[in-house]
C-alpha cells in the first residue's frame, strides 16, 4: 500500500486518491461514497480458495461486484478490468439493474488478455413538488363519498365544499 501512496504523490494527486487496505466483500465505505470505482485486474482472484469454477467462489466474486455497486454514488461510474469471469460480472451487473453495461473488446496488457467491463449506476430519482399534479376537482369528488360513509364522526362536514 505505501507504493501507491508514494506513486500518487509522485503524480500530484495523492489528495484524491484514498487507499486502504481491506477485504473487497466488505468495503469499508459508507453507500453511495465514490463517483468512481475501478477494479483492475483484481476480482478473478476473490474467493480462490474454493477453486476458480467452484459455486463458492463465484458467490464470493458477485459479492464484490456488490459491493462496487454499493459504494457507487448515483450516476457514477464503474470499471472491472479482469482476466477472466467477464459473462458472470456482465449478468449481475444487469440483475442489479446497472445502466450502460459495456464490455470492451480483448485487451492486451502486460501480455496478459483481458477484458474491460463498464456500466453507471443509475441515479435515485426524487419527485420535487414542481412535479406532481393533482386534479383537485376529482379529489372532491372521492371526498363527497368518503365523508358520506363515514358513520363515526356524523357531525363532521366536508371541508372541501
Amino acid at each position: 500500500m505505501v507504493d501507491y501512496v508514494n506513486i500518487t504523490g509522485i503524480k500530484g494527486v495523492e489528495e484524491y486518491v484514498t487507499c486502504r487496505e481491506g477485504d473487497a466483500r466488505r468495503l469499508p465505505f459508507p453507500d453511495d461514497y465514490f463517483d468512481v470505482v475501478v477494479s483492475a485486474g483484481f476480482v478473478h482472484t476473490v474467493g480462490r480458495e474454493f477453486g476458480q469454477k467452484a459455486v463458492a467462489a463465484e458467490a464470493e466474486r458477485m459479492r464484490v461486484i456488490g459491493e462496487v455497486v454499493r459504494v457507487l454514488k448515483g450516476g457514477g461510474v464503474g470499471v472491472v478490468w479482469d482476466l477472466m469471469h467477464v459473462q458472470e460480472y456482465v449478468q449481475r451487473l444487469h440483475e442489479l439493474k446497472m445502466e450502460d453495461v459495456r464490455v470492451s473488446e480483448r485487451v492486451i496488457a502486460y501480455m496478459v488478455s483481458s477484458n474491460i467491463v463498464s456500466f453507471r449506476k443509475p441515479r435515485k430519482h426524487v419527485v420535487g413538488p414542481s412535479e406532481v399534479r393533482l386534479d383537485w376537482r376529482r379529489f372532491n369528488n372521492i371526498s363527497e363519498g368518503v365523508w358520506s360513509q363515514n358513520d363515526h364522526y356524523p357531525h363532521q362536514t366536508n371541508p372541501y365544499q
